[in-house]
C-alpha cells in the first residue's frame, strides 16, 4: 500500500495511466465528478478530497503503528513526505492518476484512502486511526473507492495488497469480495516480508444495500 515517490498507500509506481473511462459529467472543466466531497450519512461517512491543508492534521495522526502497517519505514519518514503527499493530490486527480481521501466517520477524522488505476484495473490503500478501528469504517470507505473505480472509471477490477500476516486488513478485503490472488516475498518494504494481493471484479461485486448502490447515488 505504498508509492515511494508519490505517495503512502498504493505501491504501484511501477502502474502508467494509459486509457481512463470516465464519467462524462464533470465538476468543473478540470476534475472528474468524484474529486469532492462524498457523503452517506445513513452511515455517517464522509469522504474528503486530500489538499495542502489537510498536511498538519495527517502529520500528527501517523504513528509508528500506521508506518508498520503499510511496511514503508519509519513514522519520521512518513511525516517528512505529508506535505508532498498532501500538496500533489489535487493534481494526480485532475490527471487522472490517482485520488486520495481523508476519511472521516461521525465527524470525526478517521485516515485516508488512495485509488490508483491503470488501464485495466485499480488498487486501494488506506490507513486507520486506531481509535476508529473495528467499527467497519474502513469497509465503508473501501466501498465509496470501488464505486468511483468501477462506475466511475470503469475499471474492470480493483487490488489490495497486504503484509501477509495483517488479518484485519485481510479480511476487509474478503468482506468485500475479494479473492486471493498471489503470495509472494517482498525485498523493498520495511516490516514486510511476505505480501498477498486480493482482487475484486467488477462483475463480481455486489454493493451494500444500505449504502450508494451506484456511484451516481452517492453524487446525488
Amino acid at each position: 500500500m505504498l508509492s515511494q515517490k508519490v505517495g503512502y498507500y498504493s505501491r504501484s509506481k511501477r502502474i502508467r495511466p494509459k486509457r481512463l473511462r470516465v464519467l462524462q459529467e464533470k465538476t468543473s472543466g478540470e476534475y472528474p465528478a468524484w474529486w469532492r466531497r462524498l457523503e452517506w450519512r445513513p452511515w455517517g461517512l464522509l469522504l474528503e478530497p486530500v489538499a495542502r491543508e489537510h498536511a498538519t492534521r495527517v502529520r500528527r495522526t501517523l504513528t509508528p503503528e500506521i508506518a508498520r502497517w503499510l511496511g514503508i519505514g519509519t513514522v519520521e519518514d512518513m511525516r517528512s513526505g505529508t506535505l508532498v503527499w498532501a500538496s500533489e493530490a489535487a493534481e494526480l486527480a485532475r490527471s487522472g492518476r490517482g485520488f486520495r481521501y481523508l476519511i472521516y466517520r461521525d465527524e470525526r477524522f478517521a485516515g485516508a484512502i488512495e485509488l490508483r488505476p491503470d488501464a485495466v484495473r485499480g488498487h486501494i490503500g488506506y490507513w486507520l486511526r486506531r481509535a476508529e478501528r473495528g467499527r467497519g469504517t474502513v469497509t465503508l470507505a473501501n466501498r465509496f473507492a470501488l464505486l468511483i473505480a468501477f462506475d466511475g472509471m470503469r475499471l474492470r477490477a480493483v487490488d489490495w495488497t497486504a503484509d501477509e500476516a495483517n488479518e484485519a486488513s485481510i479480511a476487509v478485503m474478503q468482506r468485500l469480495g475479494g479473492a486471493r490472488v498471489d503470495c509472494y516475498r517482498v525485498r523493498d518494504l520495511a516490516h514486510r516480508r511476505v505480501e498477498v494481493r486480493y482482487r475484486v471484479e467488477r462483475s463480481r461485486y455486489r454493493s451494500d444495500p444500505t449504502g450508494p448502490v451506484t456511484l451516481r447515488a452517492l453524487l446525488t
